[in-house]
């Protein structure tokens, strides 16, 4: 029909026959990237006009802002600017371009206009730069941003070659430039107008003992240098983009830097999927941002709002080539001031409701493995930023400082172990990055930084008086490993090569020397005892756990009325220690992979029964769809959050009637709620109802705080229990397009017994 509406009788004609002649004095223009998806039918009813880059080069828009922001703030500097931009810029996109490989893919213009946004941010009154002393501070600044900006979004290899090429470059402009270490390590003091080293302002970590493992936040100096940059682009009205591999630290960092924000924000974070759909980001923005007129969204007066939205580059490209959730926040983000973006009311025919006082800050991954390439126009918007793969020493500096911490309140004999252990992780987990990589039938052997600290956080589940001696905390260590590296292993291959390397481990750093029986016969777990909360201890006479299961599965049949005839041999006891283990973690979840009849759902039974959880089921019935799977996730959330009751939600791959039901699941795993599920009058029973357990935890009785109070209870009290199949492509596919059921889960594949 548009090609009718391109020739010359300018005739619209409709799916149902109607035709509707459009007047001569219409005419049509079309912007567009590339002709990708253009038919030639329509390339050739229309007039074509090529721009070059060349003819918008980045001096025009540096310029501008040179002379209609810089020099109204500070008079003089717009021509100081641009002499500093015309030294150092284009050899050094030229560099960039010929020399190194970009995180994400950009264009020159883009880096420039991060560059002057960076710089605009940092020359300001609250970073002492006054209209007394900025010519002195401008040079200094200015270098910092060329860092953060040109080079900041390098991937790791070429950020050597950007520091030899930059300290040539800014010589004369900052000649008294400390260059020992890499240029990134050094930032601007306000205070003396110096350069001082990034590691004077890690702050000092203090181990709680009663937080909550995921609260626990090292800083580094990664960390650091990531917040300060987010602080300033958002002080200064500008979006950011934090690049990295899995597992770095991104979504954490990021979160840390929102809930410390300050008064002046309130933040949200959205993830991502290959699912979501531009209907459900929509329902998700207007049930977060408040009604301010008919035709305004915006933050509670006086806020502005802050959207995190994590794994920006998984929804799937449509026939088309287009990312419809992307294409809906670039028509949010596109203006700003009096034009504000938006979007179209989905009921109310030509409505458009404008977005006021947002920004946005994203993560993601480089593109492969089921993330697709974002359109730069979405990505011109951002300051991007790449987190480089945390270092050895990073890495050892945070788990060192958690595992001594825990063991503080062990006997003095203890405290050596921490060392090793957090050596012998690293050197397990780097191991088996490089020899055990994704294959088609082993596309879940992803291992990234999660994995590790896994393995930190099922130590500090034990109490000093179940742990007799070093040799049985040492057994603990090697079980916990186990359990997240090997028992995601599915052939005898791979577990062989594992338990090799547990060992030669074990006989480097403790000078210990083990048989592989030894280790597969380590059990740990608080499924033996009757009195909860049980203590997680040594599971070692299989006998005894034997009779014990006997027992409880009698009372399971008894009370419930449902029969559990099982046979509790060595590996069934073992994967309901796996179970058991997940269930007692806040936020334990898992993910357990076996062919039908394998035991998967007869273990999770009895695991959550001994645990004395709930365990729910969906139950399918002929038209069981969304609206009947929405309900029952429902009353699941209102049983996990609003009656604070612990909760274990087991899910199956024959349940999944739609593909949007991993959507949801994946939501669930990762942030804890589902988008747009509760209506408005619901949402208001939770609040009432969750009102009295957010005033008992000492927060404020504000909807918004009693809401995050809400969700933060389903994530510490719902545990989901997926059994898949490893069978047929299927498994493969959705573990790609719902990266949460791999990061968020940890995986149990059960073998042929």
């Amino acid at each position: 029909s548009m090609n009718t509406v391109l020739d010359d009788n300018k005739t619209l004609c409709l799916n149902n026959g109607e035709r509707i002649k459009l007047p001569n004095t219409m005419s049509m223009m079309f912007e567009v990237n590339d002709l990708a998806v253009a038919s030639p039918a329509t390339v050739s009813r229309c007039g074509m006009v090529y721009l070059e880059p060349v003819y918008l080069p980045w001096e025009s828009v540096a310029k501008s802002w040179a002379e209609y922001v810089m020099e109204e703030r500070f008079e003089g500097s717009a021509e100081v600017i641009m002499g500093l931009l015309n030294q150092i810029t284009d050899d050094s996109l030229a560099f960039v371009r010929k020399e190194c490989k970009e995180h994400i893919v950009t264009l020159d213009i883009h880096l420039t206009m991060s560059f002057t946004k960076l710089l605009d941010s940092l020359l300001r009154p609250e970073y002492q730069v006054t209209k007394e002393n900025w010519r002195e501070m401008l040079p200094k600044y200015f270098v910092f941003s060329y860092f953060w900006t040109i080079g900041g979004n390098l991937q790791d290899a070429s950020n050597k070659k950007f520091d030899t090429f930059a300290r040539k470059a800014i010589e004369t402009i900052v000649p008294d430039f400390p260059f020992e270490n890499t240029i990134f390590d050094w930032k601007v003091d306000p205070a003396t107008g110096k350069f001082i080293h990034w590691s004077e302002l890690v702050p000092e970590f203090k181990y709680d003992r009663n937080a909550p493992f995921f609260n626990l936040i090292v800083p580094t100096v990664d960390s650091t240098r990531i917040k300060y940059i987010l602080r300033a682009q958002v002080d200064g009205g500008n979006h950011v983009l934090i690049g990295g591999n899995s597992g770095v630290g991104k979504t954490v960092i990021v979160q840390d830097y929102l809930d410390n924000a300050g008064e002046g924000y309130i933040s949200q974070t959205k993830s991502f999927s290959a699912q979501t759909s531009a209907r459900a980001l929509q329902a998700f923005f207007e049930e977060k941002l408040e009604k301010i007129r008919k035709n305004l969204l915006g933050p509670p007066s006086g806020k502005v709002f802050l959207f995190l939205i994590d794994d920006l580059n998984m929804p799937l490209k449509e026939t088309y080539g287009a990312q419809p959730p992307i294409e809906l926040l670039r028509q949010i983000i596109n203006v700003k001031d009096d034009r504000n973006g938006g979007f179209y009311d989905l009921k109310k025919i030509g409505l458009f409701k404008k977005i006021q006082k947002t920004q946005f800050l994203a993560a993601n991954a480089p593109p492969g493995g089921g993330r697709s390439e974002v359109t730069p126009r979405l990505l011109r918007h951002f300051h991007l930023v790449n987190i480089p793969n945390i270092s050895d020493a990073s890495m050892k500096t945070i788990f060192l400082s958690i595992t001594s911490g825990f063991l503080e309140i062990f006997p003095a004999d203890f405290a050596a172990l921490a060392e090793p252990i957090v050596d012998g992780s690293l050197e397990v987990y780097a191991s088996i990055q490089k020899a055990l990589l994704p294959t088609p039938t082993k596309s879940h052997y992803t291992f990234n930084l999660r994995d590790l600290a896994k393995v930190i956080q099922g130590l500090l589940m034990v109490e000093p008086k179940s742990i007799a001696d070093t040799q049985q905390f040492l057994r603990l260590w090697t079980h916990e490993a186990s359990r997240v590296f090997r028992d995601r292993l599915i052939d005898e291959g791979d577990k062989a090569w594992y338990d090799e390397k547990i060992l030669a481990v074990l006989q480097d750093k403790f000078k210990e020397t083990w048989t592989v029986e030894q280790i597969e016969a380590i059990c740990f777990g608080d499924f033996l005892a009757s009195v909860k909360p049980a203590p997680y201890v040594e599971v070692d006479d299989y006998k005894h756990a034997d009779k014990v299961l006997q027992d409880f599965a009698e009372d399971y049949t008894l009370n419930l009325n449902k029969p559990m005839d099982l046979v509790f041999f060595k590996d069934a006891i073992q994967h309901i220690g796996r179970i058991a283990r997940l269930l007692r973690q806040p936020r334990g979840n898992a993910l357990l992979v076996g062919v039908g009849g394998s035991g998967r759902q007869s273990l999770t039974r009895l695991a959550a029964y001994i645990a004395e959880m709930k365990c729910f089921q969906i139950e399918l019935a002929r038209g069981y769809g969304v609206n009947e799977f929405h309900e029952d996730l429902k009353s699941l959330l209102m049983q996990a959050g609003a009656e604070n009751k612990q909760t274990v939600f087991l899910f199956n791959d024959t349940q999944i009637i739609k593909e949007s039901f991993l959507e949801d699941i994946n939501n669930l795993l990762n942030a804890g709620e589902v988008p747009d599920l509760f209506a408005a009058d619901e949402m208001n029973k939770i609040v009432e109802l969750v009102r009295p357990l957010a005033k008992a935890a000492g927060k404020l009785e504000i909807k918004d705080i009693i809401i995050q109070h809400f969700v933060q209870l389903v994530r510490e009290n719902l545990h989901i229990v997926l059994a898949f199949s490893p069978v047929g492509d299927a498994f493969r596919n959705r573990l790609r397009m719902f990266p949460s059921l791999v990061n968020c889960c940890t995986i149990d594949w059960f073998t042929p017994w």
